[in-house]
């Protein structure tokens, strides 16, 4: 992967033994994406809305509640 052109940050994360699930800042345009990362298979989806995020978590019955990431570290 190369390097980011657009300077972002993950400002919430979690997960559990199958997904990691991510929210993005854009710190240029403040846009907010969201990720959901199949841990096993490394295949990784984006969104930017988070209806449509929500609505993948429930078809792949993903039960994750995120954290912000200050509170991780």
């Amino acid at each position: 992967m190369g390097p980011a052109v657009v300077p972002t940050e993950i400002i919430k994360a979690g997960w559990n033994k199958n997904y990691v699930i991510a929210q993005q800042k854009d710190l240029e345009d403040n846009e907010l994406y969201f990720w959901i990362i199949n841990i096993k298979t490394g295949n990784k989806e984006k969104f930017l809305k988070k209806n449509e995020f929500k609505n993948k978590l429930k078809k792949y019955n993903i039960n994750v509640k995120m954290k912000d990431v200050d509170s991780l570290r």
